[in-house]
């Protein structure tokens, strides 16, 4: 992955492209994921700072994540049902607190 904030990356990243839920309702998707952070996209603004708490799922096993918004942008817009514009953001998404055990075995299992 290339890009400026690769220089302070400490956590390798993994490509893993799955559907979670931010716990406000809103829908997002996780493009890479590592023992520090991910990398998302969704429809709801994401403000530089903002903690969110997100839900991962894969497959039958669900990770509760809490991150503060380090980058985030406008990356493209879909169409809504309606037939309205809707703004997609890209965001990279620091961890806040050291992972569980668990939470830490199961992305590093997507690592490997």
């Amino acid at each position: 992955m290339g890009g400026p904030y690769n220089q302070e990356r400490k956590h390798d990243r993994v490509s893993i492209n799955v559907t979670g839920d931010l716990v406000s309702a809103t829908s997002l998707e996780v493009i890479n994921i590592s023992l520090g952070g991910a990398m998302i996209e969704s429809d709801t603004r994401l403000d530089i700072g903002k903690t969110l708490k997100f839900l991962v799922c894969l497959d039958d096993r669900k990770l509760l994540l809490t991150g503060r918004v380090i980058h985030s942008s406008i990356i493209r817009s879909d169409e809504n049902k309606r037939g309205e514009a809707v703004p997609i953001y890209k965001a990279g998404i620091k961890f806040n607190e050291e992972l569980t055990g668990e939470e830490r075995e199961i992305i590093e299992s997507l690592i490997k």
